[in-house]
C-alpha cells in the first residue's frame, strides 16, 4: 500500500494506451485523455482516502478538481467498450461500497510498478479501453470471466507538492472591485462530494452539471480551516 499513501496526490497512468484517468468537466464522467490535452492539470490529479473495512484496507480516490470518487455503477458502457461505466460519485453511506478499490500490484516488464483496482465485493476491475480502437476513451469496470488483461493495469504516480501555496483563484466579477477583496482573500471554498466526503479546496471552475454539490466555505484562520488538511499541488 505504499503507493497510496492517505491524503497523498497520484494520477492514474494506463499501462497500454499511456494516457491518464481524467474527471471529465460534467463532474460524472472518468475517461483517459493526454496530459497535454486538458484544461486543468487538477483533472488528472486523485487524491489517496483509505477506508480500512473488515479487516481490510481500501483504497477510494476522489478528484482534485471537484472532489468526487471514481466509482463503479452498472450503467452500460458506450458501444466498443468492455464492462460497465466507471462513474464520479459522491461519497454517501449508502453507496461507499461502489467507492472501496482492492489494490493488487501486478508484476512490470520495466521497472515501472503497476497495480489492478478491484471493486469491493466483485470481481471486477477497473480498465481501459481503446487497445486497438484508440479513439476509444472511455473508463470502465470489467468482470475478467477468468481472464486478467494489462487493459486492467494502471502505473500510479505521485504527484509532487509545491513548497509555495497556490493562489486561490478570484471570480471573475471581483477584478475592478477593489473594496471587495478582503471578504474574497479571506476565506477559503471547499466542495464536499456527499455528507461523508473529503473536502477538497475549489481551485478549478465547478462542473458543467445539474448534480447536487455542497460549497463548503472557511474564514481564514478560523477552528475549521486550521483543523482543515490542505496540501498544495504543482
Amino acid at each position: 500500500m505504499d503507493l497510496f499513501a492517505d491524503g497523498a496526490y497520484v494520477r492514474l497512468r494506463s499501462r497500454v494506451r499511456g494516457t491518464h484517468l481524467h474527471a471529465d468537466d460534467d463532474g460524472v464522467g472518468v475517461s483517459l485523455r493526454p496530459l497535454a490535452s486538458v484544461a486543468s492539470p487538477l483533472n488528472a490529479v486523485w487524491r489517496v482516502h483509505l477506508l480500512v473495512h473488515q479487516g481490510t484496507t481500501f483504497v477510494l480516490l476522489h478528484g482534485a478538481a471537484y472532489g468526487r470518487y471514481i466509482a463503479n455503477s452498472f450503467l452500460r458502457s458506450p458501444h466498443g467498450h468492455r464492462g460497465t461505466r466507471a462513474i464520479q460519485l459522491d461519497h454517501e453511506g449508502h453507496n461507499v461500497g461502489n467507492l472501496m478499490w482492492r489494490v493488487v500490484e501486478v508484476d512490470g516488464d520495466d521497472d515501472r510498478r503497476y497495480v489492478r483496482l478491484r471493486r469491493h465485493g466483485y470481481n471486477r476491475n477497473l480498465r481501459a479501453n481503446g487497445r486497438h480502437r484508440n479513439w476509444l476513451t472511455g473508463v470502465t469496470v470489467d468482470t475478467n470471466h477468468g481472464r486478467l488483461t494489462t487493459m486492467m493495469h494502471w502505473e500510479v504516480e505521485a504527484v509532487p507538492m509545491r513548497s509555495v501555496p497556490l493562489p486561490f483563484p478570484l471570480p471573475a466579477a471581483v477584478g475592478t472591485r477593489q473594496h471587495d477583496w478582503p471578504s474574497i482573500l479571506g476565506i477559503t471554498m471547499c466542495v464536499r462530494a456527499g455528507e461523508d466526503g473529503r473536502l477538497t479546496p475549489l481551485f478549478t471552475d465547478l462542473p458543467r452539471s445539474h448534480e447536487p454539490m455542497d460549497i463548503v466555505v472557511l474564514a481564514n484562520w478560523s477552528q475549521g480551516e486550521n483543523s482543515a488538511v490542505f496540501s498544495d499541488l504543482v
